[in-house]
């Protein structure tokens, strides 16, 4: 995996340095919705060219309110994805972080928004304390990860409570029945999951002759036969694992839980003994034993009222008594 992760780091240093324009804004699969009838993402005439690729970040998020928000993207590669966020979805800062120093120097130039920013970072562990994310956006980057379950632990710690994380990534059928374990395991709630492998190979299909003309424009020529397998072309491995579904596309959205405020409350059942008292606090029943409950003190408090009564009213039959066999006077109550 160090080797592999080398490879990856090389190739986007590279690509980054060799390919400075700006105009190369996305590097993923794309997505297309499964019917027409679906209402066209709204998008600035600049914008255009990228919809497809767009339009799985729009997929992702799944219209998620991110205003006021804290965003994150993990793999952030050549910035549009941060900055499409930035400019639509109005977060109150927006954070692309990627392993390549080249590709994060090329962002800050061109990548312009208000409270966005780039940084040079490993998904393994990440520079910012826990707790500093409102959301984690994640797209088809994964793949090339040293250890998901340690990218994953760094995404719930930097997260705060109840943020979410939207991702999307390919996978063989082996590593699909992985990644949902490593979701199960990694402290995040699963609200959705969807494979959308069937809108993406759509994308592909539809974005197939614009990126062709763009790896002719921007990509050495010596480069161009391994970067068209890294860009999904028709025909190259990815995009026919793909079309024979030995490899499937997933998006996915987790949450992390709120801590759950304990709720008190007297055990079922007869009247307690020893004044046992239960608290309710994810899905357990805590029984503190105490000396009494409040219900036996206010029992006790009455009896000895009481008492006292009787004793004072004792008393004064006692004196009123004595008064009537000496003086044959009455005191009154």
């Amino acid at each position: 995996m160090a080797v592999q992760r080398f490879m990856w780091r090389a190739c986007y240093e590279a690509l980054a340095k060799r390919v400075s324009t700006p105009d190369w804004a996305f590097m993923n699969y794309g997505y297309a919705p499964a019917s027409v009838d679906v209402g066209m993402l709204p998008l600035r005439p600049s914008d255009e060219p990228d919809r497809l690729c767009i339009q799985l970040y729009s997929h992702a998020i799944d219209s998620c309110d991110l205003r006021d928000s804290d965003v994150l993207e993990v793999g952030s590669g050549r910035g549009g994805g941060a900055s499409y966020i930035s400019r639509y979805l109005q977060p109150r800062s927006m954070t692309g972080m990627d392993f390549s120093q080249e590709a994060v120097d090329l962002c800050n130039r061109h990548r312009l928004a208000p409270g966005l920013a780039f940084v040079c970072g490993d998904t393994q562990s990440m520079p910012f304390p826990a707790s500093s994310f409102d959301a984690v956006v994640n797209i088809e980057s994964s793949h090339c990860y040293e250890s998901m379950d340690n990218f994953l632990a760094e995404v719930c710690r930097v997260l705060r409570p109840g943020g979410r994380f939207f991702f999307a990534d390919l996978r063989n059928l082996d590593g699909v029945d992985t990644l949902r374990e490593q979701f199960k395991a990694c402290g995040l709630t699963v609200e959705k999951e969807t494979d959308i492998t069937t809108n993406v190979l759509t994308a592909l299909r539809l974005d197939n002759a614009r990126k062709l003309e763009l790896i002719d424009a921007l990509i050495p020529r010596v480069f161009r036969r391994p970067f068209r397998v890294f860009a999904g072309i028709a025909g190259t491995r990815n995009y026919a694992g793909l079309e024979s579904a030995t490899l499937r596309y997933l998006s996915a959205q987790l949450a992390k839980r709120v801590p759950h405020r304990p709720e008190w409350r007297r055990t079922q059942g007869p009247a307690p003994q020893n004044g046992r008292l239960a608290r309710r606090g994810r899905g357990e029943a805590v029984e503190l034993e105490l000396g009494f409950t409040r219900r036996t003190a206010i029992r006790n408090g009455a009896a000895f009222v009481t008492s006292l009564q009787i004793q004072r009213r004792d008393c004064v039959r006692m004196v009123e008594d004595h008064f009537r066999r000496s003086r044959s006077v009455t005191v009154p109550e």
